[in-house]
């Protein structure tokens, strides 16, 4: 068990991993929802299996991926208490 803990992942994984995320979720910084990664994978698939893998062989990430500012809006007139914020997440892109 601890050896399939620990193997390097694949193609599949990945496939699966995003196949287990809610259609109406957008998992990335380019507002897409997973269900239009799904439905495009013949032409997607090929690029976004190789940038997981290879960060997760390497740790390293594209800093157009991990750039982000988080910002707390309050949702009622002065708000004392972080339950009346709620998080917004901006994706800074740089070239």
């Amino acid at each position: 068990m601890q050896d399939a803990l620990c193997r390097p992942f694949t193609s599949r994984d990945v496939k699966e991993a995003l196949w287990n995320i809610d259609d109406d979720k957008a998992p990335g910084p380019d507002g897409f929802s997973s269900k239009f990664f799904k439905a495009s994978w013949a032409i997607v698939g090929e690029d976004i299996t190789k940038g997981v893998l290879d960060f997760f062989s390497s740790s390293k990430m594209l800093k157009q991926i991990k750039n982000t500012i988080l910002t707390m809006v309050p949702t009622v007139d002065c708000a004392e208490e972080i339950s009346q914020f709620r998080p917004i997440a901006y994706w800074e892109v740089n070239s």
